[in-house]
């Protein structure tokens, strides 16, 4: 019988493997880990990933109710795990729970207050709420110690669009997405959140360019078509 330690090595593998992509094998090898250890929360927190990116990027329906109970088994058996309410406040704001998520997000901040991914969640759920100081505290903290980084561009820009509507305002995101394209120019993302700030500039043609290079990079990608066909109905 393999010790309680040859399940970290187990949880480790799967982690790899659910960053990779190979999120069946990742599930099979995570059911391995947690027969060997039943308690480690760990092994619940990457279920819950490989299970929800495994559905998302497959497009296949998904009950995200059912699949967070492995976040709230997480929290049981590690109730000091700050990763475990981050992951549960992302997926209930993709369930439209917002001040729920804000909760848990404020939970995982205390906890660990030097959390920066958590934080670019929390300004992503107070400017949702109205919450526009707030939101963009959060922004200027994330931006000062992180400085340069593409994702820190797009996510000031994201929560200013969603703070302000204002054409100054979404000229300046735009501005920041062009910063965060010029240093990581592969990123699908990026470019439908740019093409989304051109749609609501009246800028049509530099919406669809920008949700072409999009689909371009991955076909697969609902917001951007989504995004797109609005660009297209409107046309």
């Amino acid at each position: 019988k393999i010790p309680k330690a040859g399940a970290l090595s187990l949880i480790l593998k799967g982690a790899v493997e659910t960053c990779a992509g190979r999120w069946s094998q990742a599930l099979r090898t995570l059911d391995q880990a947690q027969a060997l250890d039943p308690e480690n929360a760990w092994t619940a927190l990457w279920k819950f990933r490989a299970r929800c990116e495994s559905n998302f990027m497959s497009g296949r329906s998904f009950k995200m109710q059912e699949a967070l109970k492995e976040l709230d088994r997480a929290i049981v058996l590690d109730p000091r795990n700050p990763h475990a309410y981050a992951w549960r406040a992302r997926s209930l704001k993709a369930m439209s729970f917002v001040a729920k998520a804000l909760e848990d997000i404020d939970r995982t901040i205390l906890l660990s207050p030097d959390y920066i991914w958590a934080k670019a969640i929390r300004g992503n759920l107070r400017a949702e709420l109205g919450l526009v100081r707030e939101a963009l505290a959060d922004c200027d903290e994330i931006f000062t110690r992180c400085p340069g980084k593409a994702w820190v561009w797009a996510q000031r820009a994201r929560v200013r669009a969603r703070c302000s509507q204002e054409k100054s305002m979404l000229e300046e995101c735009v501005f920041d997405l062009d910063q965060a394209i010029k240093v990581e120019p592969g990123n699908s993302m990026y470019y439908a959140w740019r093409g989304e700030v051109h749609r609501l500039l009246g800028g049509k043609v530099q919406a669809e360019a920008d949700f072409l290079r999009s689909a371009g990079l991955k076909p697969r990608y609902a917001i951007t078509l989504l995004w797109m066909a609005k660009v297209r109905i409107l046309e």
